[in-house]
């Protein structure tokens, strides 16, 4: 009789940012090394890279809820945002709007169902996330439930630290804020979860951080781990964004052969949301 392994979603966030990030994401899971990506609607040329995300992998498709990067879906959001030129305003513009009333749940439900209704209209949407982990905020956690209910999708991500300590101030600072929020919105949560990894390492996922994650994984339990690759950067990003993130260093280590080498070491064996949650 064989032992459980582990299983592990490999979940790509940030589908639709740039094309070098669809480009890099669309080949790791062609190979089948990234079995999830999280879509941002808002995406530049989004149908074309949507149809071939869908039409090329196996790869569970999700939504990356998002009201912190580019424009917005709906008209009435972005005429609400009209004094900032009709875009979203950032992370710290929106706790701000959000702390002062100045931006109601209608408005934010109204353009989530635009989003989810974007991408499901390639087929099947598997899970909900979001951008910079926003659905985490209080009464936003509970609207990310009521949408995954209404449009059956299984997976709601419950972002948290995980068994690692982050690497540095300012990652103790968000793991524990986010850590605290788990634990005010996980009494709501949808039921069979998977524990989410690699939000101490997000946006700087290296071989170091797996050695020492994958020893520590249950067999017989599936879990997900937040990755961020792309190719190398075609054009200039700003730079408060390419501080976060180590695209190409991560699409390296995902394709190459420490990786596969790590899990067959670790009896960890990759999967997907749709044969982990029925």
């Amino acid at each position: 009789m064989h032992e459980p392994k582990a299983g592990l979603i490999v979940n790509a966030d940030d589908f639709g940012y740039y094309p070098w990030v669809n480009e890099g994401i669309l080949q790791l899971a062609s190979a089948g090394t990234v079995t999830a990506a999280g879509v941002l609607a808002n995406g530049v040329d989004l149908p074309f890279w949507l149809a071939r995300l869908r039409r090329e992998t196996q790869a569970d498709v999700g939504v990356h809820l998002n009201l912190t990067s580019g424009r917005p879906l709906t008209a009435a959001l972005a005429a609400r945002l009209a004094a900032r030129g009709g875009e979203f305003p950032g992370i710290a513009g929106l706790a701000g709007l959000v702390l002062r009333g100045g931006l109601s749940l209608a408005l934010i439900r109204q353009e989530w169902r635009a989003q989810i209704e974007t991408v499901r209209a390639g087929g099947e949407i598997r899970f909900l996330n979001s951008h910079q982990h926003i659905h985490m905020w209080p009464p936003l956690f509970g609207l990310s439930l009521e949408l995954a209910r209404e449009f059956k999708a299984p997976h709601v991500r419950v972002s948290q630290a995980g068994p690692l300590l982050p690497a540095n101030l300012a990652g103790c600072l968000r793991g524990g804020a986010l850590q605290a929020l788990a634990w005010l919105n996980g009494r709501e949560a949808l039921g069979g979860q998977s524990p989410l990894l690699g939000l101490n390492q997000s946006g700087r996922l290296d071989a170091a951080y797996l050695r020492r994650l994958l020893p520590r994984l249950r067999p017989g339990r599936v879990y997900e781990l937040m990755c961020h690759p792309g190719l190398a950067a075609e054009a200039e990003v700003p730079p408060r964004i390419a501080a976060y993130h180590a695209w190409a260093r991560e699409f390296e280590l995902l394709r190459g052969p420490e990786f596969a080498a790590l899990l067959r070491e670790q009896g960890v064996e990759l999967t997907y949301f749709r044969e982990s949650i029925r």
